[in-house]
C-alpha cells in the first residue's frame, strides 16, 4: 500500500505516526485561532482595514504550541502607511505583537508580516510559483469588509495554473494608474524603511515593473518572506 488512511487523514506508507502529530497540531491550532479571532475583532475598530487574515501554518490548522500567529492585513486604497502604525501601536498596547530580532518567546505572538493595499492585490510575476500559489490559496480570512477577500483571489487568479481546483470569483479589482501618487508612496516607503529598519533586517519588496503597481509592496516585520520558499 503506497497511501494509507486513518482517522480522516491520508499518509504515505510507513508514516502513520504523522496522524497523531497532525491531530495534536489541529487541537493546538484551534486554541490559537480562537485568540486570533479575538484580536482580529479588535482590529475592526480601525476603519481603514478591509481584511484581516491568517497565513502560514495556522491557516492550515497545523501549528505547534511554540509558533507565532502570522497575519495578513489588507487596507483600503492608499491608506496602508496610515494604517500600519495604528495597528502596530494597537498590538503593542495589547501586548501581543511579536518583535523581530528579540530573544523573547514568540508563542501566540502576532507577526504582522504581510500588508496589502486594495489597489495592488496581485503577487508580482517574479514570485508566482507553486509555493506562492499555495500560500495565496490557504489564506484564511478572519473577517473581510465587502468583497475584499474575493477581490484578493480574483487579482491572483494565476494560481489556477498550479491549483486548478481552487475556485476564483470574477470580480474586477481596483488598480491605480496615478503616476504621482505611486511615486509618492514609493518615496514614503523608503523613508519608513530607513527610519524603522536596520539594513540587515530589511525585508521589503517593491514591484518596479510598471508604474501602476509601483506602490505594491510586502512589508515584513519578521525574518521570512511569505512569498519565498
Amino acid at each position: 500500500v503506497v497511501i494509507g488512511h486513518s482517522r480522516g487523514y491520508y499518509f504515505l506508507a510507513g508514516r502513520r505516526h504523522l496522524v497523531q502529530l497532525r491531530q495534536s497540531r489541529h487541537r493546538t491550532s484551534l486554541k490559537k485561532l480562537s485568540l486570533a479571532k479575538r484580536v482580529g475583532d479588535w482590529l475592526k475598530l480601525i476603519p481603514f482595514i478591509n481584511l484581516v487574515g491568517i497565513t502560514g501554518a495556522l491557516a492550515m490548522n497545523n501549528s505547534e504550541s511554540t509558533d507565532d500567529i502570522d497575519l495578513m492585513i489588507i487596507t483600503s486604497h492608499h491608506t496602508l502607511w496610515l494604517t500600519r502604525p495604528l495597528v502596530v501601536t494597537f498590538m503593542e498596547l495589547l501586548g501581543v505583537r511579536r518583535h523581530p530580532n528579540r530573544s523573547s518567546p514568540v508563542a501566540n505572538r502576532f507577526c504582522l508580516n504581510l500588508w496589502l493595499d486594495t489597489t495592488a492585490l496581485s503577487v508580482p510575476k517574479s514570485r508566482r510559483n507553486l509555493y506562492t500559489a499555495h500560500e495565496v490559496a490557504q489564506v484564511k480570512p478572519l473577517w473581510s469588509r465587502g468583497h475584499t477577500y474575493q477581490e484578493f483571489l480574483s487579482a491572483n487568479r494565476w494560481i489556477n495554473r498550479y491549483l486548478p481546483n481552487i475556485p476564483i470569483p470574477k470580480i474586477k479589482t481596483l488598480v491605480t494608474d496615478n503616476w504621482l501618487l505611486s511615486n509618492s508612496l514609493f518615496s514614503l516607503s523608503h523613508f519608513q524603511t530607513i527610519f524603522h529598519h536596520q539594513p540587515t533586517d530589511l525585508l521589503e519588496h517593491l514591484d518596479l515593473h510598471g508604474y501602476p503597481n509601483l506602490h505594491f509592496f510586502l512589508l515584513l516585520s519578521n525574518q521570512e518572506n511569505p512569498w519565498d520558499q
